[in-house]
């Protein structure tokens, strides 16, 4: 079972027709604060390149009990090379994670985060 966390503009995604969502692999992860943190981190290293709609991509990546997270390899390919680039990019960029909440018993955490563009991105200021 993956418990889910979808976000907007409450979550740190700014910029418009941008989202991000993120599912675990864990069903007994009830710190959304921890989730909203990653979210955030990831979420402000995100910069899709200008380019239309549609797109939608997951990162797969484990964290450990410090933060640290292994290699994120594309799960689900957007079939644009230069978003999952930008998606990987984001997920590098934001680690180190905070550590894992010590209630939290297992030994990592295994998170699919999802980036999508949902209306064409232009560029502009703030836009590479």
């Amino acid at each position: 079972s993956t418990a889910e966390l979808s976000g907007g503009a409450t979550a740190g995604v700014t910029a418009v027709g941008r989202r991000s969502s993120i599912a675990l692999d864990a069903t007994d992860f009830p710190f959304t604060y921890y989730l909203l943190q990653l979210q955030r981190k990831v979420s402000e290293r995100w910069g899709p390149a200008a380019g239309g709609a549609g797109y939608r991509a997951v990162v797969l990546f484990e964290i450990g009990r410090d933060g640290r997270i292994g290699a994120p390899r594309v799960e689900q390919s957007s079939g644009s090379t230069s978003y999952d680039q930008a998606a990987l990019r984001a997920v590098t960029e934001a680690s180190p994670f905070p550590p894992l909440p010590q209630e939290f018993s297992a030994a990592s955490l295994r998170v699919h985060f999802g980036f999508e563009v949902s209306a064409p991105l232009t560029e502009g200021p703030g836009r590479p």
